[in-house]
């Protein structure tokens, strides 16, 4: 027991002192074992049923302490086997020890090199940076517009998204997505974006900054006003029952219609949510509707709501680009004073970053898309369709 007691005192006290050996009796000499036992089992029973759980604020606290304990262990343990190995004098373990030693030089080596700064690389040729006019990457171009001029709102919770990528499907509510997380992020960030402390001030410090800019006055929301809504449902072509694939999740919809009438004050009859190309899932329009049954839905097909109507606009395409004439849109967005656009911030295989613009591919009709986009396939500028749709008086 003496000679554990000095071993003990070595490793873990780190001193031979005999006054500090009192601090090793009674419960003091179990409080560190106890919180890494409490640790370690916290981090097993939660993170190995569900792995994303490994991200939750009380894991990120307890792993720290876990692979505290597990890197004690193990250099303890490889600290006895190297001292016992080498009071015995065995030569057999020399080679294992000189290999360890020059990996690990090695690993040493390659560290210091990443340390060092690298030279740029270089740039791709046929690509031109800048402009005769001296603009830079990555430089902002133009005015910045808003609230607060250029300000751009980010929120992030893993707690939204608990999916595990097998279990179920991607939108379900009890293992997809968390309504509850959903509503909060928008509320944050709406508060975030106008600089205010609740929702109704939001949207109407909103509406106001809209209104000015658009020369009707620094005026709200005013009742009987329409607002539409336009959803990305890329992937919903055949009926109301789609498969798994990315498109608008049925949260963040109902989230924004609870937004738009609880806390903006627009009556549900006002509001019309579109895809003017594709069909609306059940699984979207069914709780949505149920919620809020005056809201009106238009799409294609008219599966879950009302087939989609257009009107032609007053603008037209800047160039004869084979849409056969003038600008169409739906009805629903003619008629509003307002529009939303709810994209989906997704890779696309030819049209690079687009942000919300492609969204409205879907509120043009469908004889009208085109190739423009295909950047990939072009060496230098040419004809974006996304700049009409933005400059349209009715998308943009």
């Amino acid at each position: 027991m003496k000679r554990f007691s000095r071993l003990w005192h070595r490793l873990v006290c780190g001193c031979h002192k005999q006054e500090h050996k009192q601090l090793w009796l009674g419960w003091v000499k179990f409080l560190w074992p106890l919180m890494t036992a409490m640790s370690v089992g916290w981090f097993l029973v939660r993170v190995i049923p569900k792995p994303i759980r490994a991200t939750y604020p009380c894991q990120q606290a307890a792993f720290p302490l876990l692979t505290s304990v597990v890197i004690w262990l193990l250099g303890l343990k490889s600290g006895i086997v190297a001292w016992l190995q080498l009071r015995k004098g065995s030569r057999r373990f020399r080679p294992v020890i000189l290999g360890a030693s020059a990996v690990l030089v090695l690993g040493l080596g390659v560290w210091a090199t990443e340390m060092f700064p690298k030279p740029p690389s270089p740039k791709p040729l046929g690509i031109t940076y800048g402009s005769p006019s001296g603009d830079l990457p990555n430089s902002p171009m133009g005015v910045a517009k808003g609230i607060f001029p250029g300000r751009v709102t980010w929120m992030r919770d893993t707690n939204a998204t608990p999916w595990d990528g097998k279990t179920g499907s991607w939108w379900q509510d009890t293992n997809g997505v968390n309504q509850a997380a959903v509503d909060r992020m928008v509320s944050l960030s709406l508060r975030a974006l106008t600089g205010t402390t609740n929702d109704p001030q939001a949207w109407d410090q909103t509406f106001r900054c809209y209104n000015s800019n658009h020369l009707r006055g620094p005026i709200g929301y005013t009742p009987g006003e329409r607002v539409a809504i336009k959803i990305n449902l890329n992937n919903c072509y055949s009926g109301p029952t789609d498969g798994n694939a990315a498109d608008a999740s049925k949260q963040t919809v109902l989230t924004l219609l609870r937004q738009l009438v609880s806390q903006a004050g627009v009556a549900q009859s006002n509001i019309a949510v579109y895809d003017a190309v594709r069909t609306i899932p059940d699984r979207i329009y069914q709780p949505c509707h149920l919620e809020f049954p005056s809201v009106q839905w238009f799409d294609v097909n008219g599966y879950n709501g009302q087939v989609v109507t257009w009107v032609t606009n007053s603008s037209s395409y800047s160039i004869t680009n084979g849409c056969g004439g003038p600008l169409i849109v739906p009805s629903c967005v003619s008629q509003a004073a307002y529009l939303i656009n709810m994209p989906l911030l997704k890779g696309h295989g030819y049209s690079g970053v687009t942000l919300a613009g492609k969204n409205h591919y879907g509120s043009i009709p469908y004889r009208d898309h085109s190739l423009y986009l295909v950047t990939s396939r072009t060496n230098g500028p040419g004809y974006s369709m996304l700049v009409d749709l933005m400059g349209s008086r009715e998308l943009g």
